[in-house]
């Protein structure tokens, strides 16, 4: 279902699953505990998960929609955030002043990697909304990378990366 959030679309996850809109996870069950073990915390809950293409790191966030939890789990839609690259002309206040009205949530980027690689006024933008937010621990975030383009925004702004634990999704048997 998709809500709108001062103009930010946004999906929440336990919705659809409720709903039968999402498949459950089949394996991943170490890795699914794990991120609700990190989400879960009062200090250092964000988690950055990072896996090459097709490696199951969408499907790793679906499967925490089924998992039991009163906090809600929202996907935020990674093309609300291509005008902070340069290319449009909405301010980043207007995505702060969006960010400050979320709810206690787990928020996931799906495919950040995606949206920053080779984009460092993208990246730096992002950083400035989610650092401040990660700190608080209000909005807990899980972002989405390949190992490349971790590798690139770790090297561009370590103090983004420095504000999620990281967990690196490993092919199934």
């Amino acid at each position: 279902m998709a809500t709108e959030l001062s103009r930010i679309t946004y999906y929440d996850l336990r919705w659809e699953a409720r709903h039968g809109r999402l498949q459950p996870i089949v394996g991943r069950k170490e890795e699914l505990a794990r991120v609700a073990r990190i989400t879960s915390r009062r200090m250092n809950n964000n988690c950055m998960v990072v896996a090459p293409s097709g490696m199951g790191k969408t499907a790793l966030l679906y499967g925490l929609a089924f998992e039991a939890g009163g906090i809600p789990l929202v996907t935020l839609e990674a093309s609300n955030f291509h005008v902070l690259g340069g290319g449009g002309n909405v301010p980043l206040g207007f995505f702060e002043d969006a960010f400050e009205t979320l709810p206690a949530c787990v928020a996931c980027i799906d495919d950040f990697g995606a949206l920053v690689y080779n984009k460092p006024v993208l990246l730096q933008h992002m950083s400035r909304l989610l650092q401040p937010h990660a700190k608080a621990g209000k909005v807990r975030f899980i972002l989405t990378c390949t190992p490349h383009e971790y590798a690139w925004i770790s090297d561009q702004d370590p103090g983004l990366v420095s504000s999620f634990e990281i967990l690196t999704l490993k092919a199934q048997p």
